[in-house]
């Protein structure tokens, strides 16, 4: 795309009077080419990231089950609730 852009090397545009740019069709597919990458790129880090985080409550000794099924009257407070008495606001 870079070089599409620059007008470098390949891609200097012969003279023409058509007003659609003479290397569309190898722009959006190198757009297509990238943007498929980083869904690629983002998927496999996210996969990455679920493991690792899985792997850190395995190790801290926490699950995610453990913290489903944990109900509110089972835990201890240790500070009180600091709650405004607000109107609310729509």
């Amino acid at each position: 795309m870079r070089l599409i852009d620059e007008e470098q090397s390949h891609y200097v545009p012969p003279y023409s009077e058509d007003p659609e740019p003479v290397f569309l069709s190898e722009w959006l597919e190198a757009s297509d080419c990238v943007q498929t990458l980083g869904h690629a790129c983002v998927f496999m880090l996210a996969g990455a990231l679920r493991v690792y985080f899985e792997t850190w409550e395995q190790n801290a000794g926490m699950t995610a089950c453990a913290a489903k099924d944990a109900s509110p009257s089972n835990r201890t407070r240790t500070k009180p609730s600091m709650r405004l008495n607000m109107p609310a606001v729509w």
